[in-house]
């Protein structure tokens, strides 16, 4: 019914008085009950990301910030399970500035399914790019075989990095509450352009139908 400016400043106004929680609800028809763990708010976007010819990552925070290098890392989350209703294998980049600031840089969300060979090639695609320092992988199920096989196959592409295999006694819930803080003290920052999922995942939470990203 109306223009897309019209929409933007709406928007805007709301946002400068803190209330996007309330704009989404009357304008979005996203109704969430009580006050979310991730307010639309608190998920603070980064500016920009580049890569220098020598594959340094480069990424700018804010407009008023200069580009900064970071180290990059993966976190992977698989699922073998085939069904339309699976979760998804996601695989999650960050780059980590000298501050400590974490910046979510474009992911991989598929189901792969259980072909562990198609889930390592991304993985490797993705490294390819970013130059990852370590990957982490979960030391359960399926995801022992992937850590593996990508150290098999580091001999065959030429290509190196460290594999974490990540183990807790602590539950997705608390990892994923655990995010709440760091995005509160300005400390987790989320792609300007690729993070839609992760954002649906994280303003929808616990409620969401999946928390994989």
């Amino acid at each position: 019914q109306f223009d897309l400016d019209w929409w933007k400043g709406v928007r805007a106004e709301y946002e400068a008085e803190g209330e996007l929680d309330l704009f989404y609800q009357e304008f979005q028809n996203q109704i969430r009950p009580g006050n979310p763990t991730f307010s639309h708010s608190l998920l603070q976007s980064y500016e920009d990301y580049k890569i220098e010819r020598d594959g340094t990552v480069l990424v700018k925070a804010s407009a008023e910030e200069d580009y900064v290098p970071v180290d990059c890392y993966l976190g992977v989350d698989s699922s073998t399970r085939e069904s339309e209703r699976a979760d998804w294998c996601v695989l999650m980049p960050i780059g980590v500035d000298s501050a400590g600031r974490i910046f979510q840089l474009p992911f991989v969300r598929e189901r792969f399914g259980k072909d562990i060979h198609r889930i390592v090639s991304a993985i490797f695609e993705l490294h390819k790019r970013f130059r990852f320092k370590v990957v982490g992988v979960e030391a359960v199920q399926a995801q022992v075989y992937i850590a593996g096989e990508l150290r098999r196959q580091m001999q065959e592409r030429r290509a190196y990095f460290g594999i974490k295999e990540l183990t807790s006694n602590r539950g997705k819930d608390d990892k994923i509450y655990s995010l709440q803080p760091r995005f509160g003290s300005k400390k987790l920052f989320l792609h300007p352009t690729e993070s839609e999922h992760l954002r649906h995942e994280l303003i929808n939470f616990p409620r969401a139908r999946h928390d994989d990203c």
